[in-house]
């Protein structure tokens, strides 16, 4: 991205080969971590340092893009947000300080695999994955990486 785009949440069009597709470009300085159970969302939300953002406004949504729940953070970035019965959140936003992210909680929004995308298949047989230990770590932790080569037959 050209440096003198702004902060924000872009969606860039791609065309190759005859496929088309489309994909989250989130320009931000915010980090958002998110946790759901059955009734709640959980939602830590810092800055790219790690520091927590007090007071952001995070908001839950459903696979429609209607809003199911929103809540501010407290002092440490936490939001806990209460579902409503039977409401299912497909992604969550956040914003503090003029700016934005967001999260995808479906499977939609995980990374791609080459066996989730078939552009990727018909462009290469082989695979490099970095991993973690853990999805979520606080500022100090620890961070392990583990990486994965596959080749597909």
């Amino acid at each position: 991205m050209p440096a003198e785009v702004a902060a924000g949440l872009y969606v860039l069009e791609l065309e190759a080969a005859g496929e088309r597709d489309a994909l989250w470009v989130v320009l931000t300085s915010l980090a958002l971590q998110v946790r759901r159970s059955e009734d709640q969302v959980l939602a830590w939300v810092t800055d790219i340092n790690g520091r927590p953002m007090p007071n952001a406004l995070v908001t839950a949504y459903d696979e429609d893009g209607q809003a199911l729940v929103s809540g501010a953070g407290n002092h440490d970035g936490l939001a806990r947000l209460d579902l409503p019965d039977g409401q299912e959140p497909a992604w969550v936003t956040a914003t503090a300080n003029g700016e934005s992210t967001l999260t995808g909680l479906t499977s939609g929004w995980r990374s791609y695999t080459p066996s989730d995308t078939t552009l990727v298949q018909k462009a290469t047989a082989q695979a490099v994955y970095i991993t973690t230990d853990r999805p979520i770590y606080r500022p100090g932790d620890v961070t392990t990486f583990g990486p994965g080569y596959r080749v597909h037959n």
